[in-house]
């Protein structure tokens, strides 16, 4: 499996499969959910002397999160810290942060955003990730995530 779409099934369920590379679909319903924009924005293209390739490649990925509410995506982008995080320890990726998170307003969309960006190391020859299932992922491991109602975070 790719290191797109090894990256996409690892992240895609915090956003209800609203998780898109380079570019959101055109007309998309923005009151229909949190959604986020992935991109390669760099990275590292070595080769050993031989031109065999090494078995670690390096991208820099950056991650916009997009929403109604300023508290829901700066989670979304909290998330996706601990997610990448979390891959470490399974020798997914190794992942190195970019900065701090940074938040955004788009005025014609009426839309809040926050940016995080990382340096995500990948195997060449990586197997792909299973698909999430029941709480694998979810809030019943003592994540903290964001109540709807009151707009605050809940959990932890």
């Amino acid at each position: 499996m790719s290191f797109e779409g090894n990256l996409t099934t690892l992240l895609s369920h915090h956003f209800s499969d609203r998780f898109w590379w380079d570019t959101a679909p055109d007309k998309i319903d923005v009151d229909g959910g949190d959604f986020c924009i992935v991109q390669q924005v760099g990275g590292t293209d070595e080769w050993y002397v031989d031109q065999s390739l090494p078995e670690w490649q390096m991208a820099r990925v950056q991650f916009q999160c997009w929403g109604k509410r300023r508290i829901a995506v700066t989670e979304k982008a909290d998330l996706i810290r601990q997610a990448l995080a979390e891959s470490i320890a399974a020798d997914v990726f190794r992942v190195i942060p970019m900065g701090g998170r940074v938040n955004d307003y788009n005025d014609a969309l009426n839309l809040y955003g926050s940016r995080v960006m990382f340096e995500i190391w990948y195997r060449t020859d990586q197997e792909p990730l299973p698909e999430p299932t029941g709480d694998d992922y979810g809030d019943g491991e003592g994540n903290l995530y964001v109540d709807e109602a009151s707009d605050t975070y809940v959990g932890g």
